[in-house]
């Protein structure tokens, strides 16, 4: 399982770069005013816009991947990998 859903439509990942889990929130925004669309696909999500983590991560969830932008914090920024099981 790439991604687990939670009742009040908020997804979570394991994101390799921080090596923590990351929260998207998508039938309600958070707190903050935050919210995402979702493509429903559990195998080959995508999720939009960026998922800004301000001064540590911030990528894009595309058809199953995880794209990292040049500003994460962390050595994966620049890369492109498969989004991980959750662990």
């Amino acid at each position: 399982m790439k991604i687990h859903y939670f009742d009040d439509g908020i997804y979570e990942h394991f994101c390799p770069g921080c090596n923590l889990l990351h929260m998207i929130a998508v039938d309600k925004p958070f707190d903050n005013g935050q919210q995402w669309s979702f493509n429903n696909d559990m195998k080959k999500p995508t999720f939009s816009p960026s998922i800004n983590i301000v001064g540590r991560c911030h990528y894009f969830i595309r058809d199953g991947y995880i794209e990292y932008c040049m500003d994460s914090q962390h050595k994966l920024a620049g890369k492109r990998i498969e989004l991980p099981d959750l662990r």
